[in-house]
């Protein structure tokens, strides 16, 4: 395999590498007391290169914060499961942390491995992880797509088959490095399990013609449980309902970029159907999410109205 750098650095961008998905992404609220940590890495050496893994065990061997309560075990029944196009997931949420002027951030490292116990003194007491991002392989991330402090910076969807193995519900342990492309600057980096039961609805509206994202564009989301949001696209296009109950939702686009009219939509990663429209708006109907399911890849696409002229010639 090529080594190769997934970038993450536009809102919304989701990537895959050896079998998981990385998707940007900014769920709220994951300030302290609201989302329960489970190993925080911070460098007390250098400052730029950090890297650790969540253990019961003390001392720590690298970089990893010593507070029990945000550097433990966890059993991989802590790790919601989503099912994406028919395969489970589990879902594991980091959140970084960068100065402003400089908010790039690499993940140079993910290896994820079981045990029967929970207070393993050294990763090389571990055996082969269940799953491994790749030697070369990085992953690139950018801090001030985020809301601020409370707020997530990225998603990993990591397959089921990679939690093989040490019993029915294994400890599972979380190595990661940070900082080897694009340096650590700020506060800790944590992991922690996303929030389980929430659902979120996310997608892109670009030009039919070009691909590019179209800002600016209204979309409202309806739901069986009586919820009505709305949200405008971002400048690449990308939007997100997070932090939703599981249920029955409709997103509808509801205002076109300037100077387009709407065009066409398509089902995303779960289910659905295409609702027509109606009054010139485009509807993406009947999409049930179960406890704990994103719904990733709902798209719509927009083309000017007055085509431009062709070129000289």
């Amino acid at each position: 395999m090529v080594p190769s750098t997934l970038n993450l650095t536009t809102a919304g961008a989701c990537m895959e590498a050896n079998g998981a998905i990385f998707q940007q992404a900014s769920p709220q609220p994951t300030g302290t007391g609201e989302i329960h940590s489970f190993v925080r890495l911070q460098s007390n050496s250098n400052g730029t290169v950090e890297q650790g893994y969540n253990t019961d065990a003390r001392p720590v061997q690298f970089d990893e914060k010593t507070d029990p309560n945000f550097t433990r075990s966890i059993h991989l029944s802590d790790l919601p499961v989503v099912t994406i196009n028919g395969k489970n997931y589990r879902v594991l949420m980091l959140d970084i942390n960068q100065d402003s002027a400089h908010s790039l951030l690499s993940l140079n490292a993910l290896r994820i491995y079981v045990s029967s116990v929970p207070n393993v003194p050294k990763l090389s007491d571990l055996t082969a992880a269940g799953y491994d991002l790749g030697d070369g392989n990085s992953i690139l991330l950018d801090a001030r797509l985020s809301h601020g402090s409370g707020s997530g910076d990225m998603k990993a969807y990591i397959p089921e088959g990679a939690f093989a193995g040490s019993g029915v519900d294994p400890y599972v342990y979380v190595y990661s490095k940070f900082g080897l492309s694009q340096a650590a600057n700020g506060g800790f980096e944590e992991w922690a399990p996303a929030a389980k039961g929430l659902v979120s609805i996310s997608g892109f509206v670009t030009d039919f013609n070009t691909g590019l994202g179209l800002g600016g564009v209204t979309l409202t989301l309806t739901g069986a449980n009586g919820v009505t949001f709305t949200t405008t696209t971002l400048a690449d296009g990308s939007y997100e309902f997070s932090g939703l109950l599981a249920g029955t939702y409709t997103v509808q686009e509801t205002t076109a970029a300037e100077g387009y009219i709407f065009y066409s939509d398509s089902v995303g990663t779960v289910n659905g159907k295409t609702d027509g429209t109606s009054l010139n708006i485009y509807t993406l109907g009947s999409i049930v999410l179960k406890a704990g399911q994103d719904g990733i890849n709902y798209d719509f696409t927009e083309i000017l109205a007055t085509p431009p002229p062709p070129p000289n010639t």
